[in-house]
């Protein structure tokens, strides 16, 4: 009976816990299979300028055993912009409050951090809402579905991190759409948390 095996991936000797991180794989023979790992933090900048990656493996194709290979990785050299808008919706049915408290911009990324509100209730019951989100620059492109990646840093969904490509020019703001799934099972957008974030206050 063969083995099967898996491997995981440490940075600076502790395990990822990404906001957004994502993994593919392509093989390319029996024994040989090439891993893309994409990984979004909770906190911008979260291992500073030192990071050492390791990618640990045990028993992998069928061998008994396990290896690590391990490397350094270089910063991206580039500029990066950082807004922080502060800007927040209207108390929306007595519950949710939505704020856009961070935008970057980087040479591999568009980041933007957002404060969600919600009752207390509903973190000790585990009913705290999940948004879905699109999000329209200034001049009207969209970026949703493979252009948006979403993940939620730390507990209880009230710090979402929204993932968007880099960009050359940068937009004069973005009006970001939430949406739901509805009792139907259909993606509804909350107009009422339609918020636009100003990118003019650059720190």
């Amino acid at each position: 009976e063969e083995m099967v095996g898996f491997n995981y991936v440490t940075i600076n000797g502790k395990p990822v816990k990404p906001a957004i991180g994502s993994t593919h794989s392509r093989d390319i023979n029996s024994k040989t299979i090439i891993e893309h790992h994409q990984f979004t933090f909770s906190n911008y900048d979260e291992y500073g300028d030192e990071i050492e990656i390791a990618v640990h493996g045990e028993d992998l194709f069928g061998y008994e055993g396990e290896w690590t290979v391990a490397f350094p990785l270089e910063k991206v050299a580039g500029d990066i912009s950082v807004f922080h808008p502060n800007v927040k919706t209207e108390l929306v049915d007595d519950m949710y409050h939505l704020t856009a408290d961070k935008v970057t911009f980087s040479p591999l990324s568009t980041r933007i951090d957002l404060t969600i509100d919600y009752p207390t209730k509903m973190d000790e019951n585990d009913t705290w809402p999940y948004f879905e989100f699109s999000v329209v620059d200034d001049t009207g492109r969209v970026y949703d579905k493979l252009k948006l990646q979403a993940g939620m840093a730390g507990n209880y969904g009230h710090h979402m991190v929204l993932t968007l490509p880099p960009m050359d020019t940068i937009p004069k703001s973005f009006t970001l759409k939430p949406s739901h799934t509805n009792s139907e099972g259909f993606s509804e957008e909350i107009k009422e948390l339609k918020l636009i974030v100003p990118l003019d206050k650059k720190k």
